[in-house]
């Protein structure tokens, strides 16, 4: 594996690097679905690219924190005693810069873009809507930061499937690189959700399509997972039970949403 890259006599963080990257993959995308919308049918939209760009900053932010709080909520009783303990600015520098939980940055993310659509009084599955499927490229590549780091690998398996990981060389078993099949199969639900959007659609049915289709995916591929850091309750993983709750409100968001075609992100 490859956690750090060399820079000049610097050390890169692979797995910042990547999430770097795929924000602004998904940034790109976003902009130019937007920018096809509104040249097809600009009487359709109720948001700016502006407003595009400026939901995506409250957005990062929120899911930093969400990342970050949901983290933390995954640590032991002992594992927070030696953080508190052995805190220092190098502690602070590394916990700023790793331990992330993917699900929390995602309902920040949907918080914030929440907000912002409040403070302006905007439609927010309109905005949501316009972030998805770019969302999911996001995810792709940070998958891939996932396995350049090492975490989040998946359970014991043999050669040819298995990988050796290697920050985690105190133990002499291969895993399952699961990161890069969540990425592969990420990638294929975003391309049906950029098929689904080519034509007109309820941002709420856009939105359920996410709530619905991720967290499906991602609720069975944790039963692969062989890292221990996920968290654990009861019968399943934190990431299961979150997965559970938003494909809930997925059902839910279809379910109230009238049968009637108002949002297509435009043919890109």
């Amino acid at each position: 594996m490859f956690p750090t890259l060399p820079f000049f006599g610097l050390q890169i963080p692979t797995y910042g690097l990547l999430i770097l990257l795929g924000i602004a993959l998904a940034l790109l995308y976003a902009s130019l679905r937007h920018q096809a919308l509104a040249s097809a049918a600009p009487e359709s939209l109720s948001i700016t690219g502006e407003d595009l760009l400026f939901s995506a900053s409250f957005a990062l932010i929120a899911g930093f924190l969400g990342a970050k709080i949901l983290f933390l909520f995954t640590l032991t009783g002992a594992e927070y005693s030696v953080l508190w303990q052995h805190f220092d600015w190098q502690t602070a520098t590394l916990l700023l810069r790793e331990g992330f939980v993917l699900y929390g940055g995602i309902i920040g993310g949907i918080l914030g873009v929440a907000l912002y659509a409040r403070i302006f009084l905007l439609p927010v599955f309109e905005l949501l809507a316009a972030f998805v499927p770019a969302v999911l490229l996001a995810q792709a590549t940070g998958r891939l930061g996932c396995y350049l780091n090492g975490c989040c690998y998946g359970l014991a398996a043999d050669p040819p499937l298995g990988v050796h990981f290697v920050s985690h060389v105190h133990t002499d078993a291969t895993y399952l690189p699961l990161q890069l099949i969540e990425a592969a199969a990420v990638l294929v639900l975003a391309a049906a959700l950029h098929l689904y959007t080519n034509r007109p659609r309820s941002p709420r049915r856009v939105v359920a399509f996410y709530l619905l289709g991720y967290p499906s995916l991602r609720f069975f591929l944790e039963f692969w997972r062989g890292d221990e850091e996920r968290g654990l309750m009861g019968p399943l993983s934190l990431s299961q039970w979150f997965s559970l709750a938003l494909f809930v409100a997925g059902l839910l968001l279809q379910a109230k949403t009238r049968p009637r075609l108002t949002y297509s992100s435009g043919t890109l």
